[in-house]
C-alpha cells in the first residue's frame, strides 16, 4: 500500500507539473539545464528517460539511476555553440535496491565585450551558470523505480546573480512486455530569485519515455530502440528518438534524431569500453550556420 500512494502522489505532481507548465508565461532562465550533457545519451539524441546508463543518468531521469549497472564516475566536456564550453562531473553509488548520486555542471560563456549606451567599449565580464544536484534513487517494487534530485542553481551575468532552488521527480516501470521501460519525470519545479529586477524561473519540464532493448546472438551483444516525449513550459512539445547497437558490452553505436527543435534534428555516437573504463563520443550538427556540437565523456565504473 505503502509504494502504491507513493506513485499516486508521484503522478499527481507530475500532473500539476504540466498544469503549471501550460499557464506559467514568465521568462526562462538557467537555459543550462535544457542541454544534453553526457556524450553517450547525447549520441542517441538524448531520448534516455526509460533506460540505464552511466552516472549522467540522473540529469534526464533521477529513478534511472537505479536501473545502473553498479557505481560509476563519469565525467564529460561540451564544446558547445559560440565557444561556450560545458563541463560536467557526475557520480552514483549503487547500494543494492537504492542509489543515490551528485553531479556538477559548469558552463564558461567565456569572454564578453561590456560597452556603454553609445557603444564604446568599457570592459569585458564572464557569464557563468552553475548547477549542483544531488540524488536518491530505489526500486519500490520488482519493477517499479523512483527517484529524485535536488537541485541548487546559480547564475551571473555581468554583476548581476540569480540563485534557484529546484527538484526532479521520475520514475521507471519496467513492463510485462520482456526488454520493454517506460517512463515518466517532471524536472525543475523550483523557485528562483530575480536577475536584476527581471522575475525569471527554471525551465520546467515533464517528459514521457519508452525504452525497448533486445539480445543478438550469443555474444552477449544487443540493440535498443528509445524515444522520449518532451514538454517545455514555453515551447512546443518535442521527440527525442534514439537508436544503440552494443557489440559484445564492448564497442557501442549510436544515432538520434529530434524532431521540432529550431536547429536541431541528427546526432550520432560511438562508444568503446576497455575493462572498468568507457569512452564515449557525441556529434550534433547544428543548421543556420550555427556550428557543431562535439560532446565526450570519460566513465570510471567501480
Amino acid at each position: 500500500m505503502r509504494k502504491f500512494i507513493i506513485c499516486i502522489i508521484l503522478l499527481v505532481v507530475l500532473t500539476i507539473g504540466v498544469c503549471y507548465a501550460n499557464t506559467n508565461e514568465q521568462e526562462n532562465g538557467f537555459q543550462i539545464l535544457k542541454v544534453s550533457i553526457g556524450a553517450s545519451a547525447a549520441g542517441r539524441g538524448g531520448a534516455v528517460s526509460a533506460l540505464p546508463g552511466n552516472a549522467t543518468s540522473l540529469w534526464y531521469n533521477p529513478a534511472a539511476v537505479s536501473l545502473s549497472d553498479g557505481s560509476n564516475f563519469c565525467f564529460s566536456r561540451i564544446n558547445y555553440l559560440f565557444g561556450v564550453n560545458i563541463d560536467n562531473a557526475s557520480i552514483i553509488f549503487d547500494k543494492g535496491k537504492s542509489s543515490f548520486g551528485f553531479g556538477l555542471t559548469f558552463l564558461n560563456y567565456g569572454k564578453i565585450d561590456k560597452t556603454d549606451g553609445t557603444g564604446n567599449l568599457i570592459g569585458e565580464f564572464h557569464p557563468t551558470d552553475l548547477i549542483l544536484a544531488g540524488n536518491h534513487s530505489w526500486r519500490l517494487s520488482p519493477s517499479v523505480y523512483f527517484g529524485y534530485n535536488i537541485k541548487l542553481a546559480y547564475e551571473k551575468i555581468d554583476s548581476e546573480t540569480s540563485y534557484g532552488l529546484g527538484a526532479d521527480l521520475g520514475m521507471v516501470w519496467d513492463t510485462f512486455l520482456r526488454g520493454l521501460n517506460l517512463s515518466a519525470v517532471v524536472q525543475n519545479v523550483g523557485y528562483s530569485t530575480k536577475l536584476k529586477d527581471e522575475s525569471i524561473h527554471l525551465p520546467l519540464t515533464w517528459k514521457c519515455g519508452a525504452n525497448y532493448s533486445r539480445s543478438i546472438g550469443t555474444n552477449q551483444s544487443s540493440i535498443s530502440l528509445s524515444s522520449d516525449i518532451i514538454y517545455f513550459a514555453t515551447e512546443d512539445t518535442k521527440c527525442n528518438l534514439g537508436l544503440e547497437f552494443d557489440y559484445t558490452e564492448k564497442i557501442f553505436t549510436r544515432v538520434g534524431y529530434a524532431l521540432n527543435y529550431d536547429s536541431e534534428d541528427i546526432s550520432a555516437g560511438l562508444g568503446l569500453k576497455i575493462n572498468s573504463y568507457q569512452f564515449d563520443y557525441a556529434f550534433t550538427p547544428y543548421s543556420n550556420d550555427l556550428g557543431n556540437v562535439h560532446r565526450i565523456s570519460l566513465t570510471y565504473n567501480f
